[in-house]
């Protein structure tokens, strides 16, 4: 009969639910069941070792407490600096970074914490509070210098309290937060408190000095390229200089070097321009009094414009009209020979001579200026030939001059702008506003921030837990006794058909048996039917029940099979087969069993022709004794007779229990198995060790052994086992 097929058999009415004995399914995953099987057996195992549980968590707690008291009280002080990326520009010369990414913020403060958490500014904060100077500083905080051989103390110093300035400065930036908080902890709270406010303002004073070198690089830079740039500068004028007073060519650019608007760059050019536009004034004068002299001339006299712009010459001719006025009047009233009418005429006589004098002067003197701008011009003509020419022969000798010109030019730009930058860089170095202020200054904690006596018994008591659940876990799986069904399935790989609860020493299996519904005989009730169960075409008529090792519970198995075979109405016989060490008379005397008479051995030593069959008036099952114990049991047992009385029996009762030796070391076991339809394995709980018992079920299966399933007995009720029968509900009668 297949194993497997008898345990799912065997598991339907036993009081554990069928689907306990899920297991991996073929896929490889845990199904829920065996979820549940697994917390059930840790809360189990957990339950069980409820004390040790206790002990440890209470051992963690005193620890946890004794620690807490020993730990030296330390405190926090905590001070906050506001990191800007850009700064205000106080001259407006200043470099300005242009706005930066999300990304590029968020590097740029991280840089400035890790330059605040930085070995330079720790040396910076111990120079500025004295930390380098004796031991103070290590003692408040509660440790030691050790120097090993070959090191120097002062480094070996150095070294360490920079260490636990490092070690005990916490630094924290908020996300989406330029305001980083600077905390320090040491048991003196005024000394966290110095150490927290000497790291920011260190920080502080340590980027501007970033900054002033910086700068410093700048200037240096600068004042090395000045000095050659001055000293080009100087180079260059003075080949020009050279050059001109070689050349004869005189420079009149003025002193800064710029010229004046429309002006060359030398005395002949300028004399050139100068003359040429004379003798463009003198031709255009020469042609005007050349036309005046032609309109002159062409004009009668008195008719020249110039006699009306002069005054004198109008006032003639006014005086003329008044005396040709007169005399007209004097014709009206006296001849030509009055004297007055003469005078008249002499008088008008003069007045026209002396305006006919006037034109010739006026005439003469518009031909005296033709001459004279006609010579002017002619004069001027001939100058500026001259000066062409002088001025064709400097412009040869001006190109080499221009040359160096261009190059005192450059030089000059040169010099000049390094000279302005290194002035506003030397303005700005001393002035440079800084991108960090402090927000919040330390202040000496009024409490201490550690250590923390709940949080620290809190985390003892996890820990405890841990430790404790660890050795519970470890101790069950070390332990290889047996604790309940779901522990022997799973150690031994058959399922458990019966849970026999353990009764008091003052009472015996046969006493409690005898109690139709006591809890004993209650759990073989079910047991026996778990047997009938177990397979869906053939009911194991004879069943063999064994175990590992003596004393643990076997022979009361088989009286509690029997009783239940019997109760459920079926006509059984008990064989007893255990001839090495036979109890049954003892287990049945006493409740109305009679033992005289032959035994099995004596019927296999053909001593007898039958074994006497006894019946149990109270337990309604026959039984049959071991008789006299032999010298060689297994001899016996290989009889052929065992098998035809088997067989014999089998045709006169429903079911045959069988009483067998333990397996381990004993060769009457395969002998029994080998006639019966099924073999029960019993399991004392809390006894057997799973190496032994593992090994006896491997001896039973080398020799096929129709393995049903295990009974465990003896077992101990517990709330978390889920196997207890209440024994107060089958106490009555």
């Amino acid at each position: 009969m297949d194993a497997t097929t008898q345990g799912k058999g065997a598991g339907l009415n036993r009081g554990v639910a069928p689907d306990s004995y899920l297991e991996y399914d073929d896929s490889g995953d845990i199904s829920f069941a065996d979820i549940q099987r697994r917390l059930f057996w840790l809360a189990d195992a957990l339950w069980r070792g409820r004390w040790i549980v206790l002990a440890i968590v209470a051992a963690a707690l005193a620890l946890g407490m004794i620690g807490t008291l020993l730990i030296t009280p330390r405190y926090t002080s905590t001070g906050s600096v506001q990191i800007d990326q850009q700064t205000e520009r106080v001259l407006g010369t200043e470099d300005q970074e242009p706005a930066q990414a999300y990304q590029d913020a968020d590097r740029f403060l991280q840089t400035n914490v890790e330059v605040l958490q930085s070995r330079a500014t720790a040396i910076r904060v111990a120079q500025s509070l004295n930390l380098f100077a004796g031991d103070t500083f290590i003692d408040t905080m509660g440790e030691r210098v050790t120097v090993r051989d070959g090191e120097d103390p002062q480094l070996v110093h150095r070294d360490k309290v920079l260490d636990l300035l490092h070690d005990n400065l916490k630094v924290d930036l908020p996300v989406n937060s330029r305001i980083a908080n600077i905390s320090f902890t040491s048991p003196d709270p005024k000394l966290s408190a110095r150490i927290a406010n000497a790291f920011a303002d260190n920080f502080i004073t340590g980027n501007l000095q970033r900054k002033f070198n910086s700068t410093s690089y700048a200037r240096t830079f600068l004042e090395k390229q000045l000095v050659p740039a001055r000293e080009r500068l100087e180079t260059s004028e003075r080949a020009l200089i050279a050059y001109a007073r070689s050349a004869g060519l005189i420079d009149i650019q003025g002193a800064d070097g710029q010229k004046d608007q429309g002006s060359s760059n030398s005395t002949t050019l300028s004399s050139l321009v100068e003359l040429n536009n004379a003798l463009s004034n003198a031709t255009a004068n020469r042609i005007a009094t050349e036309e005046r002299l032609r309109v002159a001339l062409g004009t009668p006299s008195g008719a020249l414009p110039e006699v009306y712009s002069n005054l004198g010459l109008q006032n003639l001719v006014n005086a003329r009209a008044l005396k040709n006025a007169e005399l007209q009047d004097e014709l009206k009233r006296h001849k030509e020979d009055y004297p007055s009418v003469v005078q008249a005429r002499a008088q008008i006589a003069e007045l026209d001579r002396q305006i006919h004098q006037s034109d010739s002067n006026i005439r003469r003197s518009l031909r005296d200026q033709f001459e004279t701008a006609r010579r002017q011009e002619q004069a001027l003509s001939s100058q500026v030939d001259a000066i062409k020419a002088a001025a064709l022969a400097e412009k040869d000798r001006s190109v080499q001059y221009n040359t160096l010109r261009r190059d005192l030019d450059s030089n000059r730009a040169m010099y000049e702008a390094l000279l302005q930058r290194y002035k506003e860089v030397s303005a700005a170095s001393g002035i440079a506003a800084n991108n960090i202020s402090v927000v919040d200054r330390a202040d000496p904690s009024l409490k201490p921030t550690s250590p923390k006596l709940i949080l620290n018994l809190a985390i003892a008591a996890i820990l405890g837990l841990l430790l404790a659940s660890a050795t519970v876990i470890a101790r069950e799986l070390f332990d290889d006794r047996i604790q309940d069904s779901l522990d022997a399935e799973r150690k031994f790989g058959i399922p458990t058909i019966g849970l026999i609860p353990q009764f008091g020493a003052e009472s015996s299996a046969s006493q409690e048996l005898g109690r139709a519904r006591s809890a004993v005989s209650e759990a073989y009730q079910s047991a026996a039917t778990a047997v009938l169960l177990s397979s869906a075409t053939v009911t194991p008529k004879v069943l063999m029940v064994t175990s590992s090792q003596p004393g643990e519970g076997k022979s009361s198995s088989t009286i509690g099979l029997a009783s239940a075979f019997a109760r459920l109405n079926k006509k059984t016989l008990l064989i007893e087969c255990d001839l090495r060490r036979p109890s049954l008379q003892s287990r049945l005397a006493g409740i109305g069993s009679d033992s005289s008479g032959p035994g099995l051995c004596e019927y296999l030593a053909r001593q007898a022709s039958s074994p006497k069959v006894y019946h149990h008036e109270l337990l309604r099952f026959d039984y049959v004794l071991a008789g006299v114990t032999p010298p060689d049991p297994v001899q016996l047992l290989g009889s052929p007779l065992l098998a035809e009385l088997v067989r014999e029996y089998g045709k006169k009762y429903d079911q045959i229990v069988l009483d067998g030796p333990p397996v381990l070391g004993l060769a009457d076991t395969p002998i029994l198995a080998s006639n019966s339809d099924g073999v029960l394995f019993v399991v004392e709980a809390n006894r057997s060790h799973r190496g032994r018992a593992k090994t006896a079920l491997a001896r039973a299966r080398r020799f096929d052994a129709p393995l049903i399933g295990t009974i465990v007995t003896k077992m101990r009720v517990s709330v978390w086992s889920g196997y207890g029968y209440d024994v107060e509900y089958y106490s009555y009668a």
